[in-house]
């Protein structure tokens, strides 16, 4: 049975993870082609993902609920922040979130993503993602695989603390997400590898206070917002065992790879 006491020590190892990827965040001199940099590579942390193929539960009214986890490369932000101190390194960015998937009949699916606020007062971080998807395979097209479409909605946001040419500096940033994805499954038995292909249209908004964290030229008021789209591609596997499933998944957006695994419980 699930528990969710076992959440928090998770959450209590990202938390760490993520500060420590926080405290070494010191941007500045930030323009438009850094906030896209920005932008992208958070954007590809948060994307929405249940690591699930395009079929449904398999039952009318099944439900699904477990945890995923996993790492982000993130080398535009890690260039950004070398040119502040070329003694950091923030290559990767952790990831951890609640998820629960709901399959009704004529093939529909809706999932759910979810970190809610936690941190302290120096860093702080939440998410939260929602999507539909329908497989018309199950019930419509007789054909020898699963294929579906999931459209998403997610927004992320995170605060923290640092220094930015020796003063002190406060970062706010939220990343909003719309994406359209493609998928394709073949369900093996234990096994359900999947394939999926989908377009992502992403708004990053950085508010930020402290000398010279945006440059003059670009920006003055302390706040500033850009918007990109991209392809995005993912490729993973479903391991099913009577009522638990393990998956692992990449993908990729805005030239950013993400690793994620999955533990869940399906009825």
């Amino acid at each position: 049975m699930y528990r969710i006491q076992y959440l928090f020590p998770c959450l209590s190892l990202l938390l760490i993870s993520s500060i420590s990827f926080a405290a070494s965040l010191a941007l500045t001199n930030i323009d438009e082609d850094a906030l896209q940099k920005l932008t992208g590579d958070f954007s590809a942390n948060f994307a929405h993902t249940t690591v699930s193929g395009a079929s449904t539960l398999g039952n009318v009214f099944s439900f699904e609920v477990g945890l995923i986890g996993g790492m982000t490369n993130t080398p535009h932000i890690h260039d950004l922040v070398l040119q502040a101190d070329p003694n950091s390194d923030v290559k990767r960015l952790p990831d951890l979130a609640l998820v629960g998937l709901f399959s009704i009949p004529l093939g529909f699916t809706a999932e759910v993503g979810l970190v809610p606020k936690v941190g302290s007062s120096d860093f702080k971080f939440n998410t939260f993602s929602l999507a539909g998807k329908w497989t018309p395979t199950e019930g419509f097209l007789d054909w020898p695989f699963s294929a579906a479409v999931r459209a998403s909605f997610t927004r992320s946001a995170a605060e923290f603390n640092n220094t930015a040419n020796n003063v002190a500096a406060t970062y706010k940033f939220t990343d909003t997400q719309t994406a359209l994805t493609l998928l394709a499954s073949k369900n093996l038995g234990l096994v359900e590898p999947y394939f999926g292909v989908g377009m992502v249209s992403a708004t990053g908004d950085l508010s930020a206070s402290g000398n010279l964290v945006f440059n003059p030229a670009y920006n003055s008021s302390g706040q500033a917002k850009v918007s990109r789209s991209g392809t995005q591609w993912l490729l993973g596997g479903e391991l099913k065992l009577l009522v638990c499933k393990m998956g692992l998944e990449y993908s990729n957006l805005f030239a950013t790879s993400r690793y994620v695994a999955k533990l869940s419980f399906f009825f």
